[in-house]
């Protein structure tokens, strides 16, 4: 396992070695689907020499903005200023030559979510001191439909030229005793009551009703928590990433939040979060699973399993699937994907349960061009990708996903498995190619990422959005409109770039779409509206404006968004009338403007940009830039004195059920201040679902009638039998003596199961929906072919479901 700290290499030994750590703190606080999160680590130089350069290394998830830093080194604290990279590197060089402190950050080679701090002039005995602020973007988590924040512990060796980083290290088990603390304080918005706050990594202590700095006499909040964890160990290292999860009130309702800066007079930033909820007919593309065999996945192999029955077994019928398993190769199970029937299913199924990790490295890249170049015409692709993420060469990954799902005709889902799985892999790919990613921890119940995961893949179109925000005066209002890119207009800018005064991004996602705008105005927004158009009808979204008073977090998120928009070649200055190299120049200005003006990060990744780094020096200010984030496919312009801004077509926003809300316990609703120790949940909690829908159901949905089927369902089977025979014969229907055979048996089996789901599994719907759904649909053309016998049998679903409730025979 890689160690992530200080390291520095020993001139005498011309070995590398790590200064040991003493004490690591973390304060995070969660603002609706958004977190603002301060680290602080403290290593020390035990020896009596001086160091005169020291390495600090860390990984971030991907989408992570570090928005401040601070290096304190013995008693001389570094700060920051925005530098382009070749000026960060001069300046440091010349103050560590006048052995001077200082500092510069830089982002690791083609790794997105490791980052690199060099330190140069370590006294004898000096302790150093490293704070980091960083912001992110909050994801759904996707067995509870909460909010799921993430601390990371590791990320995963590298396969590639990085993979024998490792550096050995010894501690000095004498100074190393003063642990680990991490706080993290929620605030949701006003009427959303926390309803849970719960850890599935490590045992936390949570208080409801109230965050840390809370006075003791303050009053109860049903919009507050806290949460801490405290390890005292010999060394303060996390052995698993941090997760905690939040449950709240109306998350799955439409929000949004207006911030006013705190130091920029008149501007705000507004960040909307929509979560649509269309009840629109599924889609059917091709489905393609890539499936990581590497050798590194060789303790993860029984939970990939695991994840492809249940993608399997959950698939429509008729829908064209395959498989492809890559490793140092690649290969295909069938050359052309082949339609879902009993034989595919079961050579599909044959395949998933000899998998192993034999196909020596991971090379990620070549398997998805095989998959895209072997995908079938004129039909929508579906790429699922489940994976441990320890690949290097993402960012060509990256752009190949991103050029095939341009047309709106392929879209990337990810599926993460492991402790160590790279993030900005997962949801690099999954953004990149308008999907999912998510990421499952051996301990985390697999079932429900799986089922949301093929639910993306499987939902509807929606395009042609506009959005509408409205102010006190109907003056102010203006409209965002979807406009194909040849209709626009845009005026000429002189002198000094300008943009408009609102910036805003809709990412493609199907849990959560999340809209920003930087509002230069003293004018208050009331409310906005989203319309959008669909294949079967218009759409509409109201959503209210919730006024949170002053800060920083939703500014840098959204600069955060429009710097990546002009880092990847995409948005209002690509789509102009300028010259190519005129809006390179312009996009660079612009990237700066927004990096010095909000403080925010970013890295510059295409050839005619400048990358720009931060770099400390003694009594400076913080200013820049250095992280990666999504691609927005939004673009902005002027015309007649409006402001307009439209997507891309053939945006995919698959339909998300209602979400269920939890029951919870009556002392969640007490009004006092409440502390609980929450811990890992029960092995019981955490264990896959089990119920007669898994390796049971058929490839068309059903089930069969046979004693192994009701010994799972729990049920008396000759009692059953009797009871239906009965229940058919008081409808004037025939009833042999060797009921039930043929139809009326799977008919008769499959609606016993379906009303167990619905009856005893309530609480994991979620997981078993998309089989329910199918068989259904079966039931349904099957009894409608069976004239009056098929109606009689569908009419005992309600009595059927009294035997599965009652037990009944």
């Amino acid at each position: 396992m890689v160690y992530w700290g200080c390291y520095y290499h020993h001139p005498s030994s011309g070995s590398w070695r790590y200064l040991p750590q003493v004490a690591l703190q973390v304060h995070a606080t969660i603002l609706s689907t958004t977190s603002r999160t301060t680290l602080t680590q403290i290593f020390t130089n035990r020896t009596s020499e001086a160091i005169s350069e020291v390495a600090y290394r860390f990984p971030l998830y991907e989408g992570v903005s570090i928005v401040r830093f601070q290096c304190r080194v013995g008693d001389r604290i570094l700060r920051s200023e925005v530098r382009t990279k070749y000026q960060a590197n001069q300046d440091y060089q010349n103050a560590a030559s006048q052995g001077q402190s200082a500092a510069v950050l830089d982002q690791s080679g083609q790794e997105s979510d490791i980052f690199l701090l060099r330190i140069g002039n370590v006294t004898p005995h000096a302790l150093i001191t490293v704070d980091i602020t960083f912001v992110h973007e909050l994801q759904t988590d996707s067995q509870t439909d909460g909010i799921r924040y993430t601390l990371p512990n590791a990320i995963a060796p590298r396969y590639g030229v990085t993979a024998s980083d490792d550096i050995p290290f010894s501690y000095d088990r004498s100074i190393e005793q003063k642990g680990l603390a991490i706080t993290v304080d929620v605030k949701m918005e006003k009427g959303s009551a926390i309803r849970e706050v719960q850890s599935p990594s490590h045992p936390v202590h949570v208080s409801l009703g109230r965050i840390s700095s809370s006075e003791t006499s303050a009053d109860f909040a049903p919009h507050h928590a806290s949460a801490s964890l405290r390890l005292e160990q010999e060394h303060p290292l996390l052995d698993q990433e941090f997760v905690l999860i939040v449950k709240a009130d109306n998350t799955d309702s439409p929000r949004a939040l207006l911030e006013s800066h705190p130091t920029i007079l008149s501007q705000r930033a507004l960040m909307a979060t929509l979560v649509p909820k269309f009840h629109l007919p599924p889609a059917r593309p091709e489905v393609i699973f890539v499936v990581d065999r590497s050798a590194s996945m060789s303790d993860k192999i029984s939970t990939l399993r695991s994840a492809l029955q249940v993608f399997l077994k959950s698939l429509p019928v008729g829908i064209s699937f395959n498989i492809c398993s890559f490793g140092s190769r690649h290969s295909l199970l069938w050359s052309r994907s082949q339609v879902y029937n009993s034989v595919s299913l079961h050579r599909a199924l044959a395949l998933v349960e000899t998998m192993s990790s034999d196909m020596g490295g991971t090379n990620m890249l070549d398997a998805v061009e095989a998959v895209v170049k072997s995908r079938l015409k004129n039909q929508d692709l579906a790429v699922l990708i489940l994976t441990d993420g320890e690949i290097t060469r993402q960012e060509e990954l990256f752009h190949f996903v991103r050029a095939t799902s341009a047309d709106h005709t392929a879209r990337f889902f990810t599926l993460g498995i492991g402790e160590a799985v790279s993030h900005a892999l997962i949801q690099g790919v999954a953004r990149a190619g308008n999907g999912i990613g998510q990421s499952v921890l051996a301990y985390e119940e697999l079932d429900r990422m799986v089922v949301r995961i093929l639910k993306g893949a499987l939902g509807p179109h929606i395009y042609d959005y506009t959005l509408k925000i409205q102010y006190d005066d109907a003056e102010g209002d203006f409209n965002m409109v979807d406009h194909d890119p040849e209709e626009t207009e845009t005026e000429t800018l002189h002198g000094e770039i300008t943009t408009p005064s609102d910036d805003q991004k809709l990412p493609q996602k199907p849990i959560l779409l999340t809209v920003y705008l930087l509002l230069n105005s003293t004018r208050t927004p009331q409310s906005l509206s989203v319309h959008a158009t669909s294949n079967h009808g218009p759409l509409e979204l109201q959503v209210p404006i919730e006024d949170i008073g002053s800060g920083e977090t939703i500014h840098q998120l959204a600069a955060r968004k429009a710097i990546v928009e002009l880092e990847e070649g995409h948005g209002w200055l690509t789509h102009s009338s300028f010259e190519p190299s005129t809006k390179s120049a312009l996009a660079i200005l612009e990237c700066q403007r927004l990096g010095l003006k909000f403080q925010v990060p970013g890295e510059l990744l295409h050839p005619w940009t400048i990358t720009l780094a931060v770099v400390f020096v003694v009594d400076l200010v913080v200013a820049l830039v250095v992280a990666l984030a999504e691609v927005f496919e939004v673009y902005i312009y002027w015309r007649r004195g409006k402001i307009y801004v439209y997507w891309r077509r053939g945006v995919f926003v698959p339909a998300i059920p209602s979400l269920q809300k939890s029951g919870y316990t009556s002392t969640y609703h007490k009004p006092t201040n409440m502390s609980r120790t929450i811990g890992r949940p029960s092995g019981a909690a955490t264990r896959g679902w089990s119920s007669p829908s898994g390796k049971r159901q058929t490839f068309d949905g059903t089930w069969l009638w046979s004693p192994a089927l009701f010994a799972s369902l729990e049920l008396d089977q000759e009692k059953t039998r009797t009871q239906l025979a009965q229940w058919l014969t008081e409808e004037g229907q025939f009833v042999s003596a060797d009921f039930p055979q043929g139809d009326d048996a799977t008919v008769l089996a499959t609606l016993l199961v379906i009303a167990h789901l619905e009856e005893r599994c309530a609480s994991t719907r979620d997981i078993w929906d998309l089989m329910r759904e199918k068989a259904g649909e079966w039931v349904h053309e099957k009894t409608a072919r069976m004239d009056e016998r098929g109606v009689k049998l569908l009419g005992l679903r309600n009595r059927i479901r009294g035997i599965v409730m009652w037990g009944g025979g």
